[in-house]
């Protein structure tokens, strides 16, 4: 039996802090409409990754030890959480924006990462499934307004 580490209130913000990250990583439009051209630094894939890394640093595994996940989600967002953590940047280099988002090896860590929140959407209960949707829809709001500019 898992036994949940965090309280409730800490865990649903974590959680909506993950859907948040999953909506821009699996968003590769986004990613070129923001990327190095918002005055917020969080706009990097440096900045992308690390939203998803401080929710689930040590992996959907361990998320799921300690109750961050249920096991569907978790089954559902490994191949997500895989492709992410092996990603290597073209050069070594994590801020060479334009390398990252030419890169064949980061469209195929987009595109599991769609998939993967595709997936999620159908598990997730009522609540969940809102702030993940509500999350996508600021990205994908968020996207339009940059490319109107």
């Amino acid at each position: 039996m898992n036994v949940p580490i965090v309280n409730p209130t800490t865990r649903k913000n974590i959680r909506k802090l993950l859907w948040d990250a999953i909506a821009e990583l699996s968003d590769i439009d986004y990613q070129v409409a923001t990327w190095g051209k918002m005055d917020n630094p969080h706009f990097t894939f440096v900045e992308f990754a690390e939203s998803y890394f401080d929710c689930i640093s040590d992996g959907v595994d361990d998320a799921v030890r300690h109750g961050m996940l249920s096991e569907s989600e978790s089954n559902t967002l490994r191949p997500m959480d895989d492709a992410l953590r092996n990603y290597k940047t073209p050069g070594d280099d994590d801020y060479d924006i334009e390398s990252i988002l030419n890169d064949l090896a980061w469209k195929k860590v987009v595109s599991i990462s769609f998939e993967c929140r595709e997936k999620l959407k159908l598990l997730l209960n009522s609540d969940d499934a809102v702030e993940l949707l509500r999350s996508i829809k600021s990205v994908s709001e968020l996207r339009s307004s940059r490319n109107s500019d």
